[in-house]
């Protein structure tokens, strides 16, 4: 499947565009679902990834760092890796005494600017005297680096998957980690996401794929133990692991069948999907259609249909409006400017019912084109 190594927007031009081969491959001897050969890292991460807007991701940042916070031991500082539009990072300020070190290469805020964060961030207090303020320190920077920094506790949300040697992150961020140290992680659902069949549950940024299962034998394959899990709705796996003893057992030979089972069944599904567009265009030909997401959704419904027939991509992110969506010709507009007799194709994942709600809310035609219940 040929894919653009961007999907997102961008302002350059279309000749610029690099398009690859979407493949993947089980490690037989964790379970992680990875690509075989991922687009170069200086294309992806470009620009900022992460706006995280809306409910479910408000919902994740408070549900993950109570997941954090409930098993910290030590509070002078901590390093969050891949900090995107620093909730968690703004957070963590009201707890930690010392220091809050982000790792990201594109941060898409600054810390000092209260209007830069997605969501009011309220600063509790943590009891402790005013020269104890703490605060968030950038480094725009891939991790690991050059920089050495120590800590009790490393905190990576929606990070790991995009890692492109998960094993040496993990062992460098061991290093970073004093004894009995801790690392905390956040990742996709991703069994969740191929028992729904979910149109975006993989996605050229996302360089591995998690389950229970291999995330956990990841983590001990590297050299952490006493492994914790919580799920998030079907939305994401934490896991929180500590500094200790590799164990280097294979996964049950079993999850490997089960998994390639379920890869196999989803994309079948993409192949549906698709075509669903496809007559939702012919029947429309009247209409502006616009696709909903400058993201992996609208790639897919692309995939065989005719880029013309389409009037623009829409999407709730204000960083990405006016811009184009890489590897097409449309561009990306606020919901607010669509234009009369026009309808909005919509299949948004894990999203699906908050984004529907919203648009409907603005008196706008929905079209769904996700599997049908």
């Amino acid at each position: 499947m040929k894919l653009p190594a961007l999907t997102s927007v961008t302002t350059t031009s279309p000749e610029l565009d690099v398009f690859f081969e979407f493949e993947l491959t089980v490690d037989p001897t964790t379970g992680v679902i990875r690509q075989v050969n991922p687009p170069p890292k200086e294309i992806l991460y470009q620009t900022p990834r992460n706006s995280g807007i809306g409910k479910l991701w408000k919902n994740h940042y408070e549900s993950f760092s109570n997941f954090v916070l409930d098993r910290v031991k030590t509070w002078n500082n901590i390093i969050e890796i891949g900090s995107g539009n620093g909730w968690l990072a703004k957070w963590f300020c009201n707890y930690f005494n010392y220091e809050v070190i982000c790792f990201d290469p594109a941060p898409s805020f600054e810390p000092e600017v209260n209007n830069s964060f997605p969501f009011e961030i309220p600063q509790i207090g943590w009891g402790l005297s005013s020269e104890h303020e703490c605060k968030i320190r950038i480094i725009k920077s891939f991790f690991p680096c050059e920089h050495e920094e120590r800590t009790y506790n490393i905190v990576a949300s929606h990070t790991f998957e995009h890692v492109e040697d998960i094993h040496t992150f993990l062992l460098k961020a061991a290093e970073c980690l004093y004894d009995n140290g801790k690392i905390f992680l956040s990742v996709p659902n991703f069994q969740a996401c191929l028992d729904k069949q979910l149109t975006n549950t993989i996605s050229p940024e996302h360089l591995s794929y998690f389950t229970v299962e291999s995330l956990t034998k990841t983590l001990e394959y590297a050299g952490f133990e006493n492994i914790e899990i919580e799920l998030f709705n079907d939305h994401s796996i934490f896991a929180c692991g500590q500094k200790g003893t590799p164990n280097t057992t294979p996964i049950d030979l079993e999850f490997l069948n089960k998994i390639t089972v379920s890869l196999k069944s989803y994309f079948e599904e993409l192949n549906q999907a698709t075509a669903r567009v496809g007559k939702i265009i012919e029947t429309n030909q009247d209409k502006w259609i616009y696709l909903f997401g400058a993201h992996m959704m609208s790639y897919i419904a692309l995939l065989g249909n005719d880029e013309s027939k389409f009037a623009g991509v829409v999407d709730n992110d204000p960083l990405k409006h006016s811009s184009r969506l890489y590897g097409t010709n449309l561009y990306c507009i606020s919901p607010d400017e669509v234009p009369p007799n026009a309808i909005i194709l919509l299949n948004g994942g894990s999203y699906h019912d908050e984004i529907k709600q919203g648009l409907i809310a603005k008196n706008l035609e929905v079209v769904e084109w996700r599997k049908p219940a």
